[in-house]
């Protein structure tokens, strides 16, 4: 199948007192239509900050996101930011040492323009706690009804002539009794409930490319089961359809993930390794083999993995540390000490630790 999604020199930089934080870093990627992706990695590494930069959902208003970010979707190719148009990428430095584009206000319109489409039409997400997310004052009813109008708008194959039948075969889809559940609030729904609603709104979207954010976060072990079923029993009605599934937990992504990609602090240090793999720990990244050395038992193999991640944090130390000391400009200067510093504190944790 085509790529649906490619990325190169990804980069976002978000603004603080302290100055700019560097949350992604020179990632690039693709992804087949139809892949089902895990991508792994710890808390604050970045996963969800990508999802938000490459789907549309990312608050234009701070920081700065650079990078070529192309969807292929109805043959059509959208590039998301307008990376070859020098004006609009003109970049200066406030008294924090934060980045602001000079013509914030025309590219986010730019970015606007492309995003809104993605967000209506191509992708739907799933957060970790839903019920953040869907509107408190809204019924079941109410929030399906939505749906249901943008869709007789812009689906010139939309079949359904009312929103309540609309919501009824979506409800269905996720197992849950449309007849009970349409005219309750997120509040009156336990976790898992709110959980497969959620699912049933964006599959109610017709999306070409899901992304579930750590999607059974917080649920025991029996809605897990149920969640995981229900994603398997999606992405076999609808074989076209991308998933990116964000987790820490490569246990649950094994049941239904076709590759995995990794972060680390910002960087992307694995790509579309299949999930086949992950068995030889010879061939994968340091930090990979570390996360993946938790499911072992093989006491010599998990040691190896331990030297093996701490070699990696200590020439990560070295290399950045020699560039902050040969660069001349601001900025690089930041960014490379952000860098020796993420490594070095990830270091020393990790020795107090282990």
């Amino acid at each position: 199948m085509n790529n649906i999604l490619e990325i190169d020199k990804l980069n976002a930089v978000l603004p603080s007192v302290d100055g700019p934080v560097f949350v992604l870093n020179d990632i690039s990627f693709k992804i087949q239509q139809g892949a089902i992706i895990g991508l792994v990695g710890e808390s604050g590494s970045g996963k969800t900050q990508l999802s938000m930069a490459f789907s549309g959902m990312q608050d234009l208003t701070p920081g700065v996101v650079s990078g070529s970010v192309k969807i292929n979707i109805d043959n059509r190719l959208i590039n998301i930011y307008p990376t070859e148009d020098k004006v609009l990428n003109q970049i200066d430095i406030d008294f924090n040492n934060n980045l602001i584009r000079r013509n914030e206000y025309k590219y986010n319109s730019v970015v606007l323009k492309n995003t809104s489409y993605l967000k209506r039409n191509v992708f739907g997400w799933i957060p970790q706690d839903p019920r953040n997310f869907l509107n408190p004052f809204w019924k079941l009813s109410r929030l399906f009804q939505e749906s249901f109008n943008l869709r007789a708008q812009t689906d010139k194959d939309f079949t359904f002539n009312d929103a309540l039948s609309f919501a009824k075969f979506y409800l269905d889809q996720v197992d849950m009794d449309s007849s009970q559940m349409i005219s309750k609030y997120p509040h009156e729904l336990s976790g898992g409930e709110c959980q497969r609603a959620m699912i049933a709104f964006v599959l109610s979207k017709k999306p070409s490319f899901i992304i579930a954010d750590e999607s059974t976060t917080g649920l025991d072990v029996s809605r897990q089961k149920k969640v995981i079923n229900l994603l398997k029993k999606i992405k076999e009605g609808n074989p076209e359809l991308t998933m990116i599934l964000i987790s820490h937990d490569f246990g649950f992504l094994h049941h239904l993930v076709d590759q995995y990609m990794v972060m680390l602090g910002s960087f992307l240090v694995e790509q579309n390794i299949d999930k086949n793999d992950i068995k030889y720990p010879d061939s994968l990244h340091p930090y990979t083999n570390e996360l993946l050395s938790k499911l072992w038992s093989n006491e010599k193999q998990i040691k190896e993995s331990k030297l093996r991640y701490i070699s990696f944090l200590e020439e990560q130390i070295d290399v950045w540390g020699t560039r902050v000391k040969e660069s001349n400009k601001k900025i690089e200067m930041l960014k490379y000490s952000q860098h020796y510093q993420l490594f070095k504190e990830k270091l020393d944790t990790y020795n107090e630790e282990n």
